[in-house]
Formats: structure tokens, C-alpha cells, sequence
């Protein structure tokens, strides 16, 4: 199969048994392998995040700290080195209105009373596309896609990583068989077994972040469950279960 890369701005061409192509959310030039275009969410929230050097001592380390609103939620931990690492997904009109995701994360901030982190807006901040997407099919000819290239959904479980991994390890046995030697019915068993190992997950994780579009659901959920931790247990364990997918037929 030839493939073309680019590498510092320059296309190569390279010949392969196979592809797995993880390149994240973007999924460039995958039409032209005969796969459907992206598929967006509507009302697709987008990812930013940034570092802050120096953040007042009430951001204790050992704690992730979510800030939730209507517009979006803030995630907050202190790293090994004392620094901040700030991430959110917010709904790009607010990020607009607010003029900009240093404004817009302190907004967030403010709303829940927690102390604020001097200069956001002047910070260098990462972005990322409309985050929930997904694909009709998730392989072509000799090519399978992993990680968030299948598809992604908002990342509040913060299980992206852990998705990302089990599909690379999950491809394995298709990208042999399809070395080996090429059948089509492949392209679709990848396609089902993807959604059968990270389909529970991913379901859950947009049941929670649509709730957490609903404010008043929220408080009342997050009252509840520091009154009555045990309730959350269900999902705690679904998020702790370890993700296995059975061999190739």
C-alpha cells in the first residue's frame, strides 16, 4: 500500500503492508483512502489547555479539582514540579463572548468560588477541534484507525488515553491477519469490535457530560452523591474495568 506523509512540511511517499493511522482528532486526508469524513456533534464542545507556573497553595496537590458550568467544566491539577496543568472543554460561542479561553476558564472559576489564577488571558493556550465526532467506518483497504481518530467524545471520565491504548492493542491482530493477506470483511470486524470494546464507554461518558449541561441536575447530583457516595459505585466500577477484546475469528 503506498502512503504519503509529510514530514517538517514535505510529503514522502512510503510503501506498507498495512496502516494504522493514529493521528488524532484531525484524521487528515483519510477521504482519499476511501473512508467517510468526520462526522461533528452538534454543539461540539472544543479542548483548551495551558500551564501556570504559580497558583495559590489552596490547589492542593493529590486532587483533580472540575469546575462545572453551563457552558463548560474546568479541570485543575498541581504536577510533580508544583506547577498547574489547567485543561477545559468549553462551548466555543462562550469562548467568543468571553474573548477568549484564559477569560473564559476564569469565568468558570469565579462561578464556583475558587480562588483565581492570576494572568489566564495572557497565557499560551492549546486548542483542539469540536471534540465529539465519530466515524461511520473505521477502516479501508490495508488501513485501520486507532485512538481518537475512530472517534472522541468530551473527556470529563478522562479516559482518552486509556481508550487510545486499548484500540492500539486491540488492532493487533487485524493488522497481522490484513499483512498477511488482505480480506474486506476485515475493514467492517475492526469496525464492530472497536465499538463493542469502547462503545459502553463512550456512551457513558456522553450520558455524564450531557448532564452536566443541565446545572440543576447537576447540583442535585453532586449533592446527593457527597451525602451518599455509594450511589456512584456503578460507575466507578464501569470506569475501572478493564477494556478486553476477544481474538480475531
Amino acid at each position: 500500500r503506498g502512503v504519503t506523509l509529510r514530514h517538517l512540511g514535505r510529503p514522502h511517499a512510503v510503501s506498507a503492508r498495512v496502516v494504522l493511522v493514529g493521528c488524532g482528532l484531525h484524521g487528515y486526508g483519510l477521504e482519499e483512502d476511501g473512508l467517510p469524513g468526520v462526522i461533528v456533534a452538534r454543539h461540539s464542545r472544543v479542548g483548551v489547555g495551558t500551564i501556570v507556573e504559580r497558583s495559590p497553595s489552596w490547589y492542593r496537590a493529590g486532587t483533580i479539582f472540575m469546575a462545572c458550568g453551563r457552558s463548560g467544566y474546568v479541570g485543575v491539577v498541581r504536577l510533580e514540579d508544583g506547577r498547574l496543568d489547567v485543561a477545559a472543554a468549553l462551548d466555543p460561542a462562550f469562548v467568543r463572548d468571553r474573548g477568549g479561553s484564559g477569560r473564559a476558564v476564569s469565568h468558570l472559576l469565579h462561578q464556583v468560588g475558587w480562588p483565581s489564577l492570576d494572568g489566564l488571558e495572557r497565557l499560551s493556550w492549546q486548542g483542539t477541534p469540536p471534540l465529539t465526532r465519530r466515524r461511520a467506518r473505521l477502516a479501508a483497504e490495508k488501513l485501520f484507525l486507532i485512538g481518537d481518530a475512530a472517534g472522541y467524545v468530551e473527556p470529563f471520565t478522562g479516559e482518552g488515553i486509556a481508550w487510545a491504548l486499548a484500540s492500539g492493542m486491540a488492532v493487533v491482530p487485524f493488522a497481522l491477519q490484513a499483512a498477511r493477506r488482505w480480506q474486506p470483511p476485515l475493514a467492517t470486524q475492526w469496525t464492530t469490535r472497536y465499538h463493542r470494546l469502547i462503545g459502553k464507554r463512550q456512551r457513558m461518558c456522553r450520558i455524564v457530560t450531557g448532564a452536566l449541561r443541565q446545572v440543576r441536575v447537576t447540583q442535585v447530583a453532586v449533592r446527593l452523591l457527597a451525602r451518599v457516595p455509594i450511589l456512584a459505585s456503578p460507575i466507578v466500577r464501569l470506569l475501572n474495568a478493564p477494556m478486553k477484546a476477544a481474538p480475531v475469528s
